[in-house]
């Protein structure tokens, strides 16, 4: 479709001939979404609708750091259980009291942190036992 607007036709006219062309090709058949409500449809329109949209569709937070960290917890530790062997375990509670020591030290906006370290030896017991060896 790159056909140049005849000047004798409208921009309307035009652009509808080729909508009408597409369709007739076949263009618009077995589009994604096709039949399907549109998300978001009966959602409030706010101005900053289009950033929360790409926020979500990125995954970004926007949460404070302080209530990152918290999440970041609960997260790590409902995955606990999932894995496989120790060394993994223990390298993820690792990982996450040295996100914490971060969180806890950096200036940061919002409220401060003071999430405690994870007793790193306390959940290995506690993995441990749910998988029945010492």
């Amino acid at each position: 479709m790159n056909e140049r607007k005849p000047q004798s036709e409208s921009w309307e006219s035009f652009v509808e001939r080729q909508i009408q062309e597409a369709k007739a090709d076949g263009d618009f058949d077995a589009l994604p979404g096709f039949g399907k409500p549109c998300p978001e449809m009966d959602e409030p329109l706010t101005p900053d609708w289009w950033l929360k949209k790409k926020l979500k569709r990125e995954r970004v937070s926007m949460l404070p750091p302080a209530l990152a960290i918290k999440r970041d917890v609960e997260k790590t530790l409902e995955e606990l259980p999932s894995m496989s062997d120790e060394t993994r375990v223990r390298r993820a509670l690792e990982e996450l009291n040295q996100r914490i020591r971060a969180a806890n030290l950096a200036a940061i906006w919002g409220p401060p942190s003071t999430t405690q370290e994870i007793k790193v030896e306390r959940y290995l017991d506690k993995w441990r036992e749910s998988r029945g060896s010492s």
